[in-house]
């Protein structure tokens, strides 16, 4: 008799009877033993110099003879970082943590679990009215200054981003420039970073790869940091920073196709960010890290949860955080929407850490 299979949510394995479960593929990463560049360095303004580039150089050396490994085991490599974090990111079985944790040059595994979207509700909570009389007027707040969203998409024609007494900064708008405008200077899509398939290439469903926004989460994430003052059907709203610049960064997929995101897709769009000079940005993702990135832990090993993934007190995605600081950017993110449980986020954890975003 054939075996019955059922295809759950995105995310979950394909769960099959009489001949067994396929193996899950989950997403790690490999953290190397050199420090990254950033770590050798005084600020972003260093990341140029030929100190930090030959550094750089050293890392990718290092990353090739752990890639070209893993090719000949036949595991997936999906990415790799070297700015804020040395790593390798690999797509493979949690079987396979052992053996990957043994390759030659690679200091620990961290099991990566998908990122979540967060953060709801805010312009009341940080008194928006006292910041702007501070500032010379709500119509001056954030005059200069640009802002990453690390999102879903900004939607560029929404009322609350048009603004022509705003002129961009030379060498804007970057990007997808049909995704720009005087106020969202730069438009980029991770999404093509993601997968479609997360059992097999059967599963594989289509999304959009440009830096719209099919969700709605990024454009009002936007428009709380640096949307203008616009009146709706129910009430008069307005940004933090109107003055503001924006940056879309598409970190997410579609509804139903890619509700989650990656690290490794955090990460890049943190390092572009900062390659685009952005003050500031918004990383309104949930999935809590259990320590800051400089608290060291024999944890950090590994060991067995359920369902095979092991856990990883260090985290990676939360030394990203650390490191983008380090260099100059300001880093927010949300305490979520479940209250207390918004200091175990990324970079809030080690609020102790001089540098540490909160």
């Amino acid at each position: 008799m054939n075996a019955h299979c059922v295809r759950g949510l995105a995310g979950f394995a394909l769960l099959c009877g009489a001949m067994g479960a396929q193996p899950r593929l989950n997403e790690y990463a490999l953290i190397l033993q050199d420090p990254p560049v950033a770590q050798q360095v005084a600020s972003g303004k260093e990341l140029r110099t030929r100190a930090a580039l030959d550094h750089g150089s050293r890392i990718a050396a290092a990353q090739r003879h752990v890639t070209d490994e893993l090719a000949r085991r036949n595991i997936r490599v999906t990415g790799s970082a070297q700015t804020l974090v040395n790593a390798v990111f690999v797509s493979a079985t949690s079987d396979r943590v052992k053996e990957l944790s043994a390759l030659p040059g690679v200091a620990r595994v961290q099991y990566l679990p998908p990122v979540h979207r967060k953060l709801d509700r805010a312009i009341d909570l940080v008194h928006a009215s006292a910041a702007w009389s501070a500032s010379g007027g709500q119509q001056k707040a954030g005059a200069g200054v640009r802002i990453a969203i690390l999102d879903t998409g900004i939607d560029q024609g929404h009322a609350a981003f048009q603004d022509a007494s705003l002129v961009p900064p030379s060498g804007f708008p970057k990007g997808d420039t049909s995704y720009t405008n005087s106020k969202v200077i730069v438009a980029r899509s991770y999404v093509a970073m993601l997968p479609f398939a997360l059992v097999d290439a059967s599963d594989s469903r289509p999304d959009d790869v440009t830096p719209r926004d099919r969700s709605g989460h990024g454009t009002a994430i936007a428009m709380i940091a640096a949307g203008e003052r616009v009146t709706g059907p129910l009430a008069t709203i307005s940004g933090i920073a109107p003055k503001a610049f924006l940056g879309n960064y598409k970190i997410f997929g579609s509804p139903g196709v890619n509700d989650t995101t990656r690290t490794p897709v955090i990460i890049q769009a943190l390092e572009d960010a900062i390659s685009d000079h952005m003050d500031i940005a918004v990383l309104p993702v949930g999935d809590p890290a259990v320590y800051g990135a400089t608290q060291e832990d024999p944890s950090c090993a590994g060991s067995a949860q359920p369902f095979g993934i092991p856990s990883d007190a260090c985290d990676v995605r939360a030394q990203a955080v650390e490191n983008a600081v380090h260099l100059g950017l300001t880093v927010v993110t949300p305490a979520g929407n479940e209250g207390g449980s918004g200091y175990n986020f990324p970079a809030l954890a080690s609020v102790d850490t001089p540098g540490t975003a909160t």
